[in-house]
């Protein structure tokens, strides 16, 4: 749902996304919210609990490990 939080694995590919245009002026301020969601959602063990992947369907959530 577009009002739903963004996932870890979507943060991280628009993150991947937003670095490599460091010339955009919007693109600093995205980065830092981008890495902050992550480092928010992150667990103790470093993983993250995540949607689960369209890969794998049927499993209604999916942990990532670092």
């Amino acid at each position: 749902m577009p009002s739903d939080p963004s996932d870890p694995i979507s943060t991280a590919y628009a993150l991947i996304a937003v670095a490599r245009t460091p010339t955009v002026p919007s693109a600093r301020g995205a980065t830092g919210r981008a890495v902050r969601h992550l480092l928010e959602r992150q667990r103790p063990d470093g993983g993250f609990v995540s949607r689960p992947d369209q890969a794998a369907p049927g499993r209604s959530r999916t942990t990532c490990r670092s």
